[in-house]
Formats: C-alpha cells, sequence, structure tokens
C-alpha cells in the first residue's frame, strides 16, 4: 500500500538536498517520492516520502512550518525523465509557467529539460517516478535485443520516439513533455496502474535477486497501458524556442550567477534590452518584477548557506552584498516568516 513507508529521519535531508536545488540530481538510477497535500489540516498539512537506493525518508510538515515546500515559489528541472501519478484528489502543476490541472488516474511525463513545480493548493495524493536516462536507454533501447518481437515498442510510438530523442548522443534541444488521461471512469483502469506503481515500490522496499530486471518490466508495462488507445488519450507537447522564453532563461542564468544580486542597469548592459522590457518577460513568466525575483533568488542562498554551512547570518548577508544587515534581515523574515538564527535552529531540531 502507498504510503507504508517509516523513518526516524527528519524532512531536514529532503529540504537540504532537493527543496534547494532548481536542477534536481536523484542518487541512482531510480527514485520513488511521494506527496500528500490537505491544504485544510494545519497538523497533516504535507507529507512527503523518499524511496530509492539506500534511502527511504517520510516526514509530515505543519501548515506554519516557515520549511514547507508549499512556500516554495521557483519551478525545477531535473537530470532524470519523471512520470508523476495522481493517485487521489487533483493536482495543478506548473509546467514551462503555464497551469495545467489533473485529476485522479491521469498522468504526466517530462523530460530532463521542462521547468515545472506542482502546486499546493489542492487536497491530493501523488507519486512521482524519476528514472535517469541510463535506466530509460536500457530498458527502451538495450544492448541485447528482446527475445520476442513482441516486446518491442513499434517504432512510431510516441513515447518510444520521446525517449529516442531525449536519451544518449540524439539528446535533443526540444522541451517536451507528455500527458496521459484515462478515457473513462472505469475502475480497471485506475487499479490496474496503481496496482504497477505499488508493485515497483514493493521491490525498491525489498530488493532481490531479479529486482532491477522485475522493475524494469513494471515500466515497460505502464508505458505500454499508457499507449492503449481504449485506456488512456495521450497528449505529447513540445515547446519550441519561443524569442521571449529563451530571453526569460537568460535572465534568470545571470541572476543565479549572482544569487540575484544584479541590478536592472546591469542586465540591460549584459542583454542589450531596455529595463522595462526585461521586466516585462521577468513578470510574464515569473509572476515577479526583476527586483523581487532576484530577491527570491538572493533570500533561497541565503537560506541554502544557513542548511549547508556554519556562516553566521552577519557574514551570510556580507557575502549577499547586503551592508546594511537590518535589511537583510528584514527581508529574510518576509520571504520566510522567521529570523536566519530561528530558520537555522528550526532545521537543527527538526
Amino acid at each position: 500500500m502507498f504510503f507504508s513507508l517509516h523513518s526516524s529521519d527528519p524532512l531536514s535531508y529532503f529540504k537540504r538536498e532537493h527543496f534547494y536545488d532548481n536542477n534536481i540530481v536523484i542518487n541512482g538510477p531510480i527514485r520513488m517520492t511521494f506527496e500528500t497535500m490537505h491544504p485544510d489540516d494545519p497538523k497533516q498539512n504535507f507529507t512527503v516520502s523518499i524511496l530509492e537506493k539506500d534511502a527511504c525518508f517520510i516526514s509530515t510538515v505543519e501548515a506554519d512550518d516557515p520549511n514547507s515546500p508549499v512556500n516554495r515559489k521557483e519551478l525545477h528541472t531535473h537530470e532524470c525523465f519523471e512520470l508523476m501519478f495522481v493517485i487521489k484528489g487533483e493536482m495543478y502543476q506548473n509546467i514551462e509557467y503555464k497551469r495545467h490541472v489533473y485529476p485522479q488516474g491521469s498522468l504526466c511525463l517530462v523530460n530532463k529539460k521542462i521547468h515545472h513545480a506542482e502546486e499546493f493548493s489542492t487536497d491530493f495524493r501523488c507519486v512521482f517516478l524519476m528514472m535517469s536516462a541510463e535506466l530509460i536507454h536500457s530498458i527502451f533501447f538495450p544492448a541485447t535485443p528482446y527475445i520476442f518481437d513482441e516486446e518491442t515498442f513499434p517504432a512510431d510510438s510516441p513515447i518510444r520516439n520521446f525517449f529516442y530523442h531525449n536519451t544518449g548522443a540524439l539528446e535533443s534541444s526540444m522541451r517536451e513533455y507528455m500527458d496521459f488521461i484515462p478515457v473513462s471512469d472505469d475502475p480497471r483502469i485506475y487499479k490496474a496502474m496503481y496496482d504497477r506503481f505499488d508493485a515497483i515500490m514493493a521491490h525498491l522496499l525489498s530488493p532481490h535477486i531479479g529486482t532491477t530486471f522485475a522493475i524494469q518490466a513494471l515500466i515497460l508495462e505502464i508505458f505500454s497501458a499508457l499507449m492503449d488507445e481504449a485506456s488512456y488519450s495521450t497528449i505529447p507537447v513540445r515547446i519550441g524556442s519561443d524569442r521571449e522564453f529563451l530571453l526569460f532563461d537568460r535572465i534568470r542564468s545571470s541572476m543565479a550567477k549572482t544569487n540575484g544580486r544584479i541590478s536592472r542597469a546591469q542586465l540591460v548592459r549584459e542583454l542589450s534590452y531596455s529595463g522595462s522590457y526585461l521586466n516585462a518577460v521577468c513578470k510574464k513568466y515569473s509572476g515577479l518584477s526583476l527586483f523581487d525575483y532576484g530577491m527570491l533568488l538572493c533570500m533561497e542562498e541565503a537560506a541554502r548557506l544557513l542548511v549547508n554551512t556554519s556562516l553566521t547570518a552577519e557574514e551570510i548577508s556580507l557575502k549577499l552584498g547586503f551592508s546594511n544587515r537590518s535589511h537583510f534581515y528584514s527581508l529574510f523574515r518576509r520571504h520566510y516568516g522567521c529570523t536566519p538564527s530561528a530558520y537555522r535552529k528550526s532545521l537543527r531540531d527538526s
């Protein structure tokens, strides 16, 4: 059964390793991340579990916890493929700065270049199956041929082509994802998909001889089921090189290099666009002005330094270019609801 994981390790591992990185890297070829969100329950507000090789974590976060992932604002990418399955409820996901809704039983496959993040405004339970490019390549394009021709995905299969263009030397520069929506309310469709994810979790919890091959077979079964037109409607989406989005990528890159501490005038000189246009593009894709977006990145870096270093709050404020410590404290409190010292203490005590 989903969410049968237990661990004494707190959420601090998940926050430290994954919530502060906008480009997520998994430890090993596969990871399952489970999320349960109850927006109206202040005590059992958000539960997250991680299951991967040699690691098993579960934690519940209260609504007023300043470190809750619910407070994340940035989209992220990963160095792997991710297949999301909505187990219960309805979940919204922001994909390339556009909002999408996923009802119970629906799935979404994103590649390594997609900027995305789930939203936490609805009551839902979902699982994210993250798979390395190497694992996917070994499953769909094995060095040793399948024994039977019936095991091979058709050459014109959208899923096979998706992986073909996004693994190894053939990796595409396009940003792609695929939605899979059940075509009916037939409970057998949902249960069959649920059982396959449940079986993968069981293998990860109790590995034995043959586990690798069993998991690979289950992944193939999942994608084979998703290609069944009688069960799922497949919607492949390819995002082209929109000029403004590419400019926003450059804005984000420049800001990331300086932890958000770059002025509008500096961006104008570096990118050769007017300040008002750069601000409009930033607002379009992030929802924030250049200044607010820069402060968001800056405060995220401050939080990361508080978690991962022994630098004092004053040293961090100087490192991030603040000459006025009170100003830094005020900005940090505005973003995280507490002082830097209280933020650090909350992580150490968790």
